[in-house]
Parts: C-alpha cells; sequence; structure tokens
C-alpha cells in the first residue's frame, strides 16, 4: 500500500519507532520534525498535517514543552497530537490531553489498534 496523501509528523521517535509507526501507517506519509532547535524545524513543517505523533521524552516538563510548541505553531495549532508513552509515563499522557485535541496511546501497539485510535479519539476517518 502506498500513502495516501495523508500526512503525520513524527516527533522524537528513534530509528526503530519510526520504522514501527511506517509499517502500522502504511497509508500515512510520516516527516520526522526535529523541535529541540526551536522554531527553525517548526516553520519547516508542510501545510495539511493531519496528525502529529509525539514519542514521550525522559522527563513529563520535556514532553509538555514539544506538546506546546507545536500548539503555538500556526500550522499544528489544531491538529491532533497522538502521544506514545510508556506504560511507566501515564501522567505525561494525561498531562498532555489537558493541552486540547491529544490523546495518547501505549507500546507495543499494531497498525489497527493505532488507526483504531486514530478514529477513536481524533475522528480523523481511516481511509
Amino acid at each position: 500500500m502506498t500513502a495516501s496523501g495523508r500526512t503525520a509528523i513524527v516527533v522524537g521517535a528513534s530509528a526503530d519507532e519510526l520504522a514501527h509507526l511506517q509499517k502500522c501507517l502504511p497509508d500515512w506519509r510520516c516527516l520526522v520534525a526535529l523541535l529541540d532547535d526551536e522554531e527553525i524545524s517548526i516553520s519547516m513543517i508542510p501545510e495539511g498535517v493531519e496528525l502529529v505523533v509525539v514519542y514521550a521524552r525522559q522527563s513529563e516538563a520535556e514532553t509538555l514543552a514539544t506538546c506546546k510548541k507545536l500548539r503555538r505553531a500556526p500550522r499544528t495549532s489544531a491538529v491532533p497530537i497522538l502521544l506514545v508513552i510508556s506504560k511507566y509515563a501515564i501522567g505525561q499522557g494525561k498531562a498532555a490531553k489537558r493541552l486540547g485535541n491529544a490523546a495518547f496511546i501505549m507500546p507495543p501497539f499494531s497498525g489497527k489498534e493505532i488507526h483504531d485510535r486514530i478514529t477513536q479519539c481524533f475522528d480523523v476517518p481511516h481511509r
């Protein structure tokens, strides 16, 4: 299956995590965004992004700071955020949800699980 024109921005994923995400979302174009150096990368996010997938950082403060940067950026301010967290970091998911239009999922997840989560939480239908 090839990408259908849907675009997801991926933040904080390792190479293995990105490969797994791309395998689970073959109908999405997954673009990596590096937000560590602030606005330069945020300004390079293309228009039309439908989803942002954020892999949780070590600390809740870092994760929330990343999500807040995305909320301040014009092209991602209203885009749903799906936070990928470990089972030991549930607090990060709950904190990110307070930003609005955000949900979380815990790995390992299958393609069906992530598609179902996206559809359930964000009303973004599976094509």
